[in-house]
């Protein structure tokens, strides 16, 4: 999957942040990128083609349901419950 291979005529997805995050400069400041939207606005694509473009240097993928687990499991131990 490529970023070259996403249909961005029939999305609402900015495809210079799109192209530009493709770029992986993120990585060089260790930042994050979390891709939000509705189901089928191709944030999973958009997110698997940065992973693949990425995969050389380091790539945790993890859709929102992992994300939220996870999170809640964090809260849960820290609180003491």
């Amino acid at each position: 999957m490529r970023a070259s291979e996403f249909d961005f005529a029939s999305s609402e997805v900015n495809e210079a942040l799109v192209r530009q995050l493709h770029r992986c400069e993120f990585l060089d400041g260790a930042h994050n990128i979390v891709l939000i939207g509705g189901p089928g606005t191709g944030e999973s694509h958009i997110a698997t083609a940065n992973g693949v473009q990425a995969v050389s240097i380091s790539v945790l993928f993890r859709n929102r349901t992992e994300i939220i687990t996870c999170w809640i499991h964090q809260t849960h131990f820290q609180s003491g419950s």
